[in-house]
């Protein structure tokens, strides 16, 4: 029983630290697995993991060791790659290390192909500026 309580332990200490060892960031190597990438800002967040632990949600699960899934409404001001349809968007976003984003921040936002959940490099991130010159060469 002893042995039982120390591998609790310890599985529990363990468990934030091997959840994210990697940050979920966009690939520079394979940006054709973009639908589209465009400059955005962030006018709306809506916490859906969290909202759904608070209210006890059945199947709701909120994992303090990675970014619990968010909805990010922006405006879309620029398009780098790829097309959009409207000139807002609204992402599922979350994951490693992911920083959800402040009201009226503007980021570059990666939307997969096939994928639901997309990633931004934000404009407080000190690779923003390599992204944009990546992104926008001659610019």
């Amino acid at each position: 029983m002893r042995n039982f309580f120390l591998f609790l332990f310890l599985a529990v200490i363990a468990f934030p630290a091997s959840a994210c060892k990697k940050a979920f960031v966009p690939n520079e190597k394979s940006l054709s697995s973009y639908s589209s990438i465009f400059i955005g800002e962030v006018t709306g967040i809506h916490l859906v993991d969290y909202e759904a632990y608070l209210l006890k949600r059945p199947g709701s699960l909120y994992v303090t060791s990675s970014t619990p899934g968010f909805e990010t409404d922006l405006v879309i001001a620029e398009v780098l790659r790829g097309e959009v349809k409207s000139s807002s968007a609204k992402l599922t976003m979350g994951g490693c290390l992911v920083q959800v984003p402040a009201l009226k921040q503007k980021g570059i936002f990666f939307v997969p192909k096939g994928s639901k959940t997309s990633v931004a490099i934000l404009d407080n991130n000190p690779k923003y500026t390599h992204w944009l010159s990546l992104l926008r060469p001659g610019k």
